[in-house]
């Protein structure tokens, strides 16, 4: 084993000194601080009043989601229905013919009655979204 001895810019290196970085002035904080750690009432019922999860399909990437979703579930309806691949191919054009006004107002009419449904429940908000789709569903089936 063949050790070699550090050459003179290693011996300057690890003769220097670690420099102190100075502290800013800091005075610690009173113990009454600690009440102030939960966020004030205002911004609980602000939170509470608008859900950001609840109408995120307002925004465009999310309708798209919305509408291939509906599309994708009208397809594969559609695929299940019929008994051979021409006869689905045929099918398919009415069905989305009728599924894509009827989702397309859907989102509209969610968008627009979006302060009715805001203070809702979730589980009355879920329901009020899925009669709403049945009913549009059923009026463009009709």
């Amino acid at each position: 084993m063949n050790r070699t001895r550090p050459g003179p810019g290693a011996q300057r290196f690890y003769r220097r000194t670690p420099r102190e970085m100075p502290l800013p002035d800091t005075a610690p904080a009173p113990l009454s601080t600690l009440s102030t750690l939960a966020p004030p009432i205002e911004a609980l019922r602000a939170a509470r009043a608008h859900d950001g999860t609840a109408f995120d399909v307002c925004h465009g990437a999310l309708a798209l989601r919305a509408l291939l979703a509906v599309n994708g579930a009208v397809l594969v309806g559609v695929l299940v229905a019929c008994d051979t691949w021409l006869q689905a191919v045929a099918a398919m054009g009415p069905a989305l013919a009728v599924s894509l006004p009827a989702n397309l107002l859907w989102l509209g009419l969610v968008c627009a009655l979006r302060r009715v449904l805001v203070p809702l429940a979730p589980g009355a908000r879920i329901a009020a979204l899925m009669a709403l789709g049945a009913l549009l569903a059923w009026a463009a089936w009709w």
